[in-house]
């Protein structure tokens, strides 16, 4: 199925856009539906990313609004008569290409004459357009879907995106058992080929050789060195006088660790029983002297683990972070926008979901940065209970502020989208959200990447609710998002992180 590439002036007809694009993805799948062509990479002719865009689409829809013809630049020019505006370079390209175009009609707009148009959109003027209009929207919209067929294919079998089901923790990584598995399979048969058996022959021989030779230099050398403890021991053979292994240890033990380590290594050879004893004895009996040199490692660990937390990434304003949702042990998703909004809630930019990758479409959407509500810098820490605005980066287009609108979404309390300004109502604080520590830390305390928060919105006097997730499948993505009038709604529904 080739895709539909909807074609439009944000200023002219954005609203119809979005709500069509919503149409088309139901009734042809998200991967067959295409708009927006702005995420385009630093340094590249946009004029040829746009072309090979449009290149690989059956049909392109124009939508033309009742200022389409006339819109003019912040320069005073029609914007249809600059070689580089996006819509005549994204119309002139299907008509090169002889892809279908279709103009799509919406508030009342007329079909421009070629006159109007400039020579590599004139043929748009002699291409069959369909009508949408608000009152009989489904119907016309069905006629348009009758007519995208033949160029896109038929409808699709199956949903683009399936309501996806609670994620599940990510599977246990285990140790790498086979690899270990297929090493000692060839030694094993490195061992049973003929020519690996003299060879092992060989080394076994000459370890045995060298074994020997060294204990034999011990002993000669052991006999040669006359000592205080041998002599009374060859003279007095009383009990009390030889040493246990037991007492040697603990001798050794008594002094400084540095002194200690030597002797110890020392005695190692002397006898199999001191070694033994010393590993037949339970943990609770082992020779002070091990645990003279655990102690350290100990010390050592905590110091190390104390040392990491002291020093984890604190938030700071003017930083982008991803926020990942605490639902189900932390599988409910990243915050992400996903579709325009513009035709459910007219004063907003774009949907807000969450999308089970924190780059779910490379342009950005679910990366926000942290902006001051209180006259805070750029490069301050951000501090528990601090009021801040969330800033989405979409790079095709502005991402907008996180904000409230209207109530009742998913059951919950108020929907949530992005609102072109942090203060979408003039002092009503619909973007303005409190950060609350839900880990203990006091306010004013510094707040660190991971550490879980609470995020209530200011609206009506902090009575905004708090950010959560409810339902899956909106907008295509993972879970819905809206706020909740409960601070702990549903399995830590409403705990997030910034990472």
């Amino acid at each position: 199925m080739r895709a539909i590439f909807v074609s439009y002036r944000r200023d002219d007809s954005e609203g119809e856009a979005g709500r069509l694009f919503d149409d088309l993805v139901a009734e042809f799948g998200e991967d067959s539906v295409f708009m927006d062509v702005a995420a385009i990479e630093v340094g590249r002719d946009f004029r040829k990313a746009i072309d090979e865009s449009v290149a690989t689409c059956g049909v392109l829809l124009s939508m033309i609004g009742k200022n389409w013809t006339e819109a003019k630049n912040s320069a005073g020019q029609r914007r249809l008569d600059d070689p580089s505006d996006f819509v005549r370079l994204e119309t002139a390209s299907a008509l090169k290409r002889d892809i279908p175009v279709i103009p799509v009609l919406v508030h009342g707009a007329r079909m421009p004459s070629a006159e109007e148009l400039p020579n590599d959109l004139k043929e748009l003027a002699y291409r069959n357009g369909v009508e949408l209009t608000h009152a009989r929207w489904n119907s016309d919209v069905q006629l348009l879907f009758k007519a995208l067929r033949p160029h896109v294919g038929d409808r699709k079998s199956a949903p683009a995106n399936p309501t996806p089901t609670v994620p599940q923790a990510p599977p246990e990584i285990k140790p790498p058992v086979r690899v270990e598995t297929k090493l000692h399979q060839g030694a094993a048969q490195s061992s049973a080929t003929p020519e690996k058996k003299p060879m092992g022959i060989i080394l076994a021989v000459v370890a045995a050789v060298l074994v020997v030779g060294a204990v034999v230099g011990y002993m000669t050398l052991r006999s040669k060195k006359p000592t205080d403890v041998q002599t009374t021991a060859a003279n007095q053979p009383t009990p009390a006088v030889q040493a246990q292994p037991g007492q040697e240890q603990k001798t050794v033990a008594d002094k400084p660790p540095m002194q200690g380590a030597a002797p110890d290594q020392k005695a190692l050879p002397d006898t199999g029983t001191s070694n033994k004893t010393a590993a037949d004895t339970p943990l609770a009996q082992k020779p002070p002297a091990g645990a003279a040199l655990a102690t350290p490692v100990a010390v050592d660990r905590a110091a190390s683990e104390k040392a990491v937390a002291a020093t984890a990434a604190e938030l700071h304003y003017g930083q982008q972070y991803h926020l990942l949702n605490g639902y189900k042990n932390w599988t409910g998703g990243f915050l992400d926008t996903n579709n325009w909004c513009t035709t459910r809630w007219p004063a907003s930019l774009l949907c807000v979901s969450t999308s089970q990758s924190a780059d779910r479409a490379g342009y950005k959407t679910a990366t926000w940065t942290i902006r001051s509500a209180s006259g805070k810098k750029t490069g301050d820490v951000v501090r528990a209970n601090d009021l801040i605005y969330l800033h989405n980066e979409f790079t095709a287009k502005d991402g907008g502020y996180l904000d409230t609108d209207f109530a009742g979404c998913q059951g919950n309390y108020y929907c949530v989208s992005t609102a072109p300004t942090s203060d979408r109502v003039p002092g009503q604080k619909t973007g303005t959200w409190k950060v609350i520590s839900a880990s203990g830390i006091e306010d004013g305390g510094t707040l660190h990447v991971n550490d879980p928060v609470y995020l209530q919105n200011l609206f009506n006097n902090f009575g905004g609710g708090y950010l959560d997730t409810r339902n899956p499948g909106c907008e295509g993505n993972y879970l819905c998002v809206s706020t909740s009038k409960s601070l702990e709604r549903d399995s830590n529904s409403t705990h997030w992180k910034f990472q």
